[in-house]
């Protein structure tokens, strides 16, 4: 049987990992923020496409600020345990998903 992941599950999965923290980082390094920009705006353009297709209307709203409030607990984990490429990652994911 499936395992069902909300939202809020899907941008945790999204925002942990490490591969992708670090092929945006890679990116960065490599003076590359055009690409960065875009691998990232697609990460958060999979995480909206997830909420839209759980959810709709009020519980679409509460899906897409659940899925921000764990990337955000992701980031500051992050930050505490001196992980800057997964805190950097998801800085700027948030920031791709509130649309800046």
């Amino acid at each position: 049987m499936p395992r069902i992941v909300t939202p809020a599950g899907y941008a945790t999965l999204v925002a942990e990992d490490r591969e992708r923290a670090q092929q945006f980082a890679e990116l960065l390094a490599n003076g590359d923020r055009t690409r960065a920009g875009h691998y990232v705006a697609e990460a958060a353009e999979e995480i909206l496409g997830y909420c839209q297709d759980v959810a709709s209307g009020l519980a679409g709203n509460v899906s897409y600020l659940s899925a921000l409030s764990n990337i955000e607990k992701v980031g500051r984990r992050s930050v505490r345990k001196g992980d800057d490429i997964q805190a950097r990652w998801c800085a700027y994911l948030e920031l791709k998903l509130r649309g800046k």
